[in-house]
């Protein structure tokens, strides 16, 4: 019903619609593909991989994608179209998921992030007359979009630059929400890995499991929380004690107000495959990646 009723509505309706869903919390997928490639090329700054950023970020787009901005890009966004004014150093900052945002989270950016679509804000730094002018995206693993390739995406159907990602790539998988009676210790007992986000505006936590599904959990929702915490004893230890270690679970702080959570199953086979003894640098990309390699041995 919902889907049918978004299909019938104007598109500056729908951009309406998609920021009050954010303001009043809803939860948004962002773009899990774009923030794959981003991460090899952050591993890999070849050509190949910058292209398969920028083509990623062209089916997004033409699949009605969006970017997550804080408040303060909004604004500027905002007043920038509204004026026609697309002279001076545009420089806007853009997420593909709120693990991202949270992780490079300002003071001054407040703690909430509105969906922008792709195309719009491609279509706005395309029109930039400064050539410096381009979208940062994401914390730490950084990929600046600049003019030309915002010109570049948005011609790419006219000039065939760009093919369909093929399914194999599409390997960091669309996260499946938990309900209160879905978690289970028999579901809990096959995670290997877990990102928690602990912060005023969101609290939630993303489970990597061994059959190969990212399951998220809404810390907010106090049934949830409690079910978790009564399900998955390495979380209740590590939310109620200064330890950073429980049987085959380690765990710390990232990025301030983020926490990952390790099974020594999943390190020991990333250990084994990169030679790399530390692990914070670690990303659910890296993770997923691993937890599928393992699940090829044991199926051997």
């Amino acid at each position: 019903m919902e889907e049918e009723c978004l299909k019938r509505i104007p598109e500056e309706m729908k951009t309406v619609l998609h920021r009050f869903d954010r303001v009043r919390g809803k939860a948004i997928q962002g773009e899990p593909i774009i923030e794959a490639a981003i991460l090899r090329y952050h591993k890999n700054s070849s050509p190949e991989n910058e292209m398969a950023v920028l083509n990623s970020i062209y089916m997004c787009m033409k699949e009605d994608g969006c970017f997550l901005l804080p408040s303060s890009e909004v604004r500027v966004f905002d007043e920038c179209v509204a004026n026609g004014d697309y002279d001076g150093s545009i420089s806007i900052e853009a997420y593909t998921s709120d693990r991202e945002f949270f992780m490079g989270l300002d003071e001054e950016d407040g703690n909430d992030t509105t969906e922008i679509k792709i195309f719009d804000l491609l279509s706005f730094i395309a029109k930039a007359t400064d050539e410096d002018a381009g979208v940062d995206i994401n914390y730490a693993k950084k990929f600046y979009l600049d003019r030309d390739m915002a010109k570049r995406i948005l011609a790419g159907e006219k000039e065939g630059l760009f093919k369909p990602i093929e399914p194999r790539l599409k390997y960091h998988p669309l996260q499946v929400q938990l309900a209160v009676k879905e978690i289970t210790e028999e579901l809990i007992s096959g995670v290997r890995y877990c990102f928690i986000c602990s912060h005023d505006y969101a609290n939630y936590c993303e489970l990597y499991h061994r059959n190969g599904a990212v399951y998220s959990v809404n810390l907010d929702d106090y049934g949830c929380y409690k079910k978790l915490c009564k399900a998955f004893p390495a979380f209740r230890e590590f939310r109620k004690s200064k330890s950073s270690r429980m049987g085959a679970w380690i765990w710390g702080y990232v990025g301030g107000s983020c926490v990952l959570m390790i099974h020594e199953d999943v390190l020991s086979a990333y250990q084994e495959k990169t030679g790399k003894t530390e692990y914070w640098d670690w990303s659910p990309d890296d993770a997923y990646k691993t937890i599928c390699e393992l699940i090829g041995r044991e199926n051997k």
